[in-house]
């Protein structure tokens, strides 16, 4: 570490440090902006002034009020059939039936239940 800001053909070894670092942290942030803004197979495109939106640094105030929207009530599962849970919308070819083991859990209230679960994305999809 003697020879760390010797110069050698008017260059110095510190100031190689230093630029790696700040080429670094330059790509990084490069890197976290594309992958935010340039379109790819997961997730949604962001607009290209993302990061300098106040709901990206500080998230939008109603998301508490989102999640918390509305609690599913006992009467909401005790009118499903055991046929409508998690297939109604589906082939019956691609649907396997819940075994007996699962269907006690279910009964004897042994099981997390999600109602309700949705994703929703800020351009209306």
């Amino acid at each position: 570490m003697d020879n760390i800001n010797a110069t050698y053909n008017n260059y110095k070894f510190s100031s190689c440090l230093i630029l790696m670092t700040i080429s670094f942290f330059i790509t990084f942030w490069l890197g976290i902006y594309f992958d935010n803004v340039l379109p790819s197979a997961y997730g949604l495109r962001k607009k290209w002034y993302f990061c300098f939106t106040k709901s990206y640094w500080f998230g939008n105030g109603d998301t508490r009020a989102r999640i918390h929207q509305r609690r599913p009530t006992e009467h909401d599962t005790e009118n499903l059939k055991d046929d409508d849970f998690e297939s109604k919308d589906k082939k019956k070819e691609n649907f396997e039936p819940a075994s007996r083991d699962l269907k006690q859990q279910e009964s004897d209230n042994k099981m997390l239940k999600i109602a309700d679960l949705k994703k929703t994305f800020d351009n209306g999809f």
